[in-house]
C-alpha cells in the first residue's frame, strides 16, 4: 500500500482534521491573545 492510499484511510483523514484544526486553533488564537491592546486617548491622560 502506498503512501498516498494510507492517507486517504478514513481513519487518517479524521487524524489529519484534528490536527489541521489544532493548528489553526492555536495559531489564530495565539495571535489574538499575543497581541496587546493600546489604550485609548481617554485612558493615557489619566
Amino acid at each position: 500500500m502506498t503512501f498516498w492510499k494510507k492517507l486517504q484511510n478514513p481513519f487518517a483523514l479524521v487524524g489529519q482534521g484534528f490536527v489541521l484544526g489544532g493548528v489553526l486553533f492555536f495559531a489564530f488564537h495565539g495571535v489574538s491573545e499575543a497581541a496587546p491592546v493600546a489604550p485609548t486617548a481617554i485612558e493615557a491622560a489619566r
